[in-house]
């Protein structure tokens, strides 16, 4: 198989995702051998009657057996999944992250893009947010391929009646309330009533998408939201009505080519609107605490304040002028976000598949490269130990020793590096295995004190049990300071108040992307061959550098490509207190 679509989803909140992506896919399907590999069966409906091979399998398993019979030799992800770990670690073949649309929020540029070989961004301003945000990241890695969508063709709702003669549609789509107030950009509380009635007086269809979520958190923004819908049905029952205005909770995508102007939040759907060249106004956050990303999209062209609602007419007129002006501000946005107009809309991306298959046959093809066997975890095999796990969770909690959140920045200690483990509970031989290798990392660098981040208790506690015996037999006086680290949150804050320049990861885990998904650090896998569950993949390329003393590591990084290959640094073979992998 050339191509195929990696969605590992599961329920139906992000199909859409999946569903952006299936014409392109098709089109391209006329070229090259596609599939889609998927683990939801709520996918299978949108995937039936596309023609596209479907391939729906279950677990870790499913997804192992099927890149082993299929051998694709492109893998494309729209998201960044958790699951996609374990497609990741599939060697014959180049992962490419695609993304679900182009916008400045922060998905878009953390860390963890690193652990795809390529990244098929839409245009120039994907290029400058990488190289602002991502810490040795090889801006080679990134292909520009425009918007595909564009050519797709989706079919308008049957109960949708457009306006007739001379009146122009309105898709007003806010966005909803947010978990905080930094992300607190929706306008349906502030704007939405007064603005809908506006534009209603001035003779205009509204099209009114609020964001699932609208209301869901905030009851005047739920009030809110009511209130409009029964505008427009009160205004719809009205016979002397011109136009039929519409409450919208179709599939995003048809109201690009059938309305005439979009106004919005600060969202993503006002990116999507950009390649439609039409007017478009993007309000003003009310409160006061939203926070608003310093990019073009959002600095060039003028917000619609709540206050200035009786001058809509004049917001529009100039909305409308910037859109008839070729070389105007929102011709700007569109070819920074998606390059110029094309007279094929699929040229690019499907020039970009011609050069993976390239690279694939020139670099890959030809390797002898052994799949890794199945990830090792504990998890289903724990039984009654995870009993015991909470109930030390619990007393170690009352205790006051675990308490994930509480990271104090050190006084006179070195915490240039900071190591972690991350696992499943009671994983004995790894844990062993790493404190062995985290003592003599102390000793070799002659540090005072070592800090270890960690999501386990029993690994909290046995690793403070051989620091402790280390003192009592050996000279070393080198003291260990461990970080209950159980959520991405927890990362961020440790990252956030200690800001190691680098951080030792002791273990290769799905877990890691907790503390990878940061930015401004060096990230390294350190000694991988000394954890006994430890099996060379593809997943490693997640980060900048793999410290090992073992040819068998160093053998699998050599079969990355070149462009997302991580720098390899070799440790002292003198030593090897926890090597499992044969080093000879």
């Amino acid at each position: 198989m050339d191509v195929v679509f990696v969605f590992l989803d599961s329920g139906t909140q992000n199909l859409y995702q999946l569903r952006q992506w299936i014409q392109p896919l098709q089109r391209l399907s006329k070229l090259h051998s596609v599939g889609v590999l998927y683990t939801s069966n709520f996918a299978d409906e949108e995937l039936w009657g596309t023609g596209l091979q479907a391939f729906r399998v279950e677990g870790q398993e499913g997804i192992a057996s099927f890149l082993t019979e299929q051998k694709p030799k492109v893998l494309l992800y729209p998201n960044q999944n958790a699951k996609n770990f374990f497609a990741l670690r599939y060697r014959w073949g180049l992962h490419v992250w695609v993304s679900h649309g182009e916008s400045d929020k922060a998905y878009m540029f953390q860390n963890t893009l690193k652990r795809y070989d390529f990244y098929f961004a839409a245009g120039q301003a994907a290029v400058d947010r990488v190289a602002r945000n991502i810490q040795n990241y090889n801006l080679d890695r990134i292909k520009l391929i425009g918007r595909p969508q564009i050519k797709d063709v989706l079919p308008v709702p049957a109960n949708f009646a457009k306006a007739e003669g001379r009146i122009k549609s309105v898709l007003y789509a806010p966005t909803w309330e947010g978990v905080t107030r930094a992300t607190r950009y929706s306008s349906i509380d502030t704007h939405g009533v007064e603005l809908v009635e506006k534009l209603i007086s001035l003779g205009y269809q509204v099209v009114y998408r609020p964001h699932p979520l609208a209301g869901s958190r905030d009851v005047k923004i739920a009030e809110a939201d009511a209130s409009i819908r029964s505008l427009l049905k009160a205004k719809n029952d009205d016979k002397a009505s011109k136009a039929k205005h519409y409450v919208d909770n179709s599939t995003f995508g048809w109201q690009l080519n059938e309305l005439d102007l979009m106004i919005t939040d600060v969202s993503a759907v006002a990116y999507d609107w950009l390649v439609t060249g039409k007017p478009l106004l993007i309000t003003k956050p009310s409160d006061s605490k939203a926070l608003v990303a310093d990019v073009a999209m959002f600095t060039s062209l003028k917000p619609l304040d709540a206050n200035s609602l009786q001058e809509l007419d004049e917001h529009i007129a100039a909305a409308t002028k910037l859109a008839a002006t070729k070389s105007g501000e929102l011709q700007k946005l569109r070819e920074l976000h998606y390059g110029a107009p094309k007279a094929d809309e699929d040229s690019a991306f499907f020039a970009a598949i011609e050069q993976m298959l390239e690279s694939h046959s020139k670099q890959i093809a030809s390797k002898q490269i052994t799949e890794p066997g199945l990830f090792a975890s504990r998890g289903s095999k724990l039984r009654l130990l995870r009993y015991v796990n909470f109930l030390l969770r619990s007393v170690a909690k009352v205790l006051g020793v675990w308490v994930p959140t509480k990271v104090s920045v050190p006084g006179k200690a070195d915490s240039t590096v900071i190591f972690t483990h991350f696992s499943d509970p009671f994983n004995g031989a790894s844990v062993r295995a790493a404190a062995k290798e985290l003592f003599a990392w102390g000793v070799e660098s002659s540090a005072s004190q070592v800090t270890l981040a960690t999501n386990q208790i029993s690994t909290y506690l046995y690793c403070r049990l051989f620091f402790s015996i280390k003192r009592i037999t050996t000279d070393a006086r080198i003291s260990l300071r461990v970080i209950p680290t159980a959520t991405a949150g927890d990362c961020e804050i440790l990252l956030k108040r200690l800001s190691p320049e680098r951080v030792f990861y002791l273990k290769h885990h799905p877990m890691n992307l907790m503390m990878l998904r940061s930015n401004g650090t060096t990230h390294a896998l350190f000694a991988p061959e000394s954890d006994p569950l430890f099996e060379p993949g593809h997943s490693v390329v997640m980060y900048d550098e793999i410290h090992s003393r073992s040819k068998v590591v160093v053998a699998l990084v050599d079969t990355v490509i070149e462009v997302s290959r991580p720098r390899v640094i070799a440790l002292s073979s003198s030593r090897s207190p926890g090597a499992s992998i044969d080093l000879a």
